[in-house]
């Protein structure tokens, strides 16, 4: 379809440098970016294809606690076109010590669309739709639309390297007891992505986020995360991820920067 990059060893040891460089600047960083980099498939096969992802945590003490998350990504390429759609899911229940059953406490969806344009081997155009809603950080709604670039600056078999950079409008609503109603405002959505697979059946990713509000540039968000798997068959993985997630101006009464580690299987198809 596309004439591939020359593959060559240069490209593994740019890409370990970036890694490297990446956990060295992103040492502290609210769960408002989604992240659907680390999800993607190979846009250089035509055809249908997809991942789904599951993950699950207990915890046991004073509360009870069970946190569920699933996420699905699909993606179509024909031609220069390229579709994606991802949606996901997670929820935590929870039971205290005078409780006798299990209720919800929290939760989180997501929706997003994404198409790209093939204009020349390293350069795609990028248009987005994302919807979501998030009871951890008291987001109601937040609807988002976005356009810009997408750089290919690596791409071969085993090792990617993408850059992205965006115009985004938002437009959310948060729930009581938070003033402000509903808020409209354009932030400058930017990535790096990293994929890393020259180990045989081990698979690293990271992604990086970097969303300033054109407004007020010291109002931004950041997000981090990085994930490895490792295949147990041609189609099931065992992942792990870290995540990192910062917010400069966030709701009243939400931490600016939270982190956690997940695990769990990743489906192939």
């Amino acid at each position: 379809m596309f004439n591939k990059p020359p593959q060559t060893g240069q490209y593994s040891q740019l890409c370990l440098l970036v890694i490297l460089l990446l956990f060295l600047l992103t040492t502290s960083a609210s769960a408002q970016v989604v992240n659907i980099e680390t999800k993607r498939k190979d846009e250089r096969v035509a055809g249908i294809s997809g991942v789904s992802r599951m993950n699950f945590m207990y915890r046991a003490g004073n509360v009870k606690r069970v946190d569920f998350g699933f996420d699905s990504l699909v993606q179509a390429v024909r031609g220069r076109h390229i579709f994606l759609g991802m949606a996901g899911l997670e929820f935590a229940k929870a039971r205290g010590r005078n409780q006798s059953a299990f209720k919800l406490v929290e939760n989180e969806r997501f929706f997003h669309l994404r198409y790209h344009y093939t204009l020349r081997d390293w350069l795609l155009s990028d248009l987005f739709y994302q919807l979501q809603v998030n009871e951890f950080i008291d987001l109601d709604s937040r609807n988002l639309i976005g356009v810009g670039p997408r750089f290919r600056l690596v791409r071969t078999d085993k090792n990617a390297l993408y850059l992205g950079t965006t115009w985004m409008y938002e437009r959310e609503h948060l729930r009581p007891p938070h003033p402000g109603g509903t808020t409209t405002t354009a932030r400058w959505s930017n990535y790096l992505s990293i994929r890393w697979g020259s180990i045989k059946n081990i698979d690293f990713t990271s992604t990086t986020y970097f969303q300033p509000r054109f407004a007020e540039m010291g109002d931004f968000r950041v997000l981090e995360e990085a994930g490895l798997a490792v295949d147990l068959t041609g189609w099931l993985a065992l992942s792990i991820r870290y995540t990192l997630r910062y917010d400069s101006t966030p709701p009243a009464g939400i931490s600016k920067s939270d982190q956690r580690i997940t695990q769990g299987l990743t489906f192939k198809y």
